[in-house]
């Protein structure tokens, strides 16, 4: 009987948490790894302690998962894997847009000298060789 009344104390609190969303999780991910990319050419000493505060979060979604929040079932993953290859392709396509940005704008002291017409073209014909690529 007191084996019983542990049982089901410890369903009890199980179904009281919080479920576990695998979706939300991937999200933040996804965001992290975005932050990543576009803010790594603006400071790159800090790409290094981000990726390991990441690789740490990484490692303690299992401890979330099974001491924080409740199980859910298991369900279809195609939402994860269909979004998550558009996804990269779309970082890389906007980090090289961004970082061609950077370096067109932000660290080149005579982007005054060129027609602004001329830098915007060069700015955006920048996403044609990841877009290349990718297909």
């Amino acid at each position: 009987a007191k084996t019983q009344d542990i049982e089901l104390r410890r369903s009890l609190e199980q179904v009281a948490r919080k479920p576990f969303e695998p979706l939300d999780e991937l999200l933040e991910i996804k965001m992290h790894f975005l932050f990543v990319a576009m803010f790594a050419p603006i400071m790159p000493f800090g790409l290094l302690p981000t990726l390991a505060a990441r690789l740490l979060e990484v490692r303690f979604k299992a401890t979330k998962l099974f001491f924080v929040r409740r199980r859910g079932w298991p369900g279809a993953d195609a939402v994860m894997h269909a979004t998550q290859g558009i996804f990269a392709q779309m970082v890389v396509v906007m980090a090289t847009v961004w970082h061609t940005g950077l370096l067109l704008v932000s660290y080149n002291p005579r982007v005054g000298l060129y027609p602004a017409p001329l830098v915007a073209l060069a700015w955006l014909a920048s996403a044609a060789p990841p877009l290349g690529l990718l297909r």
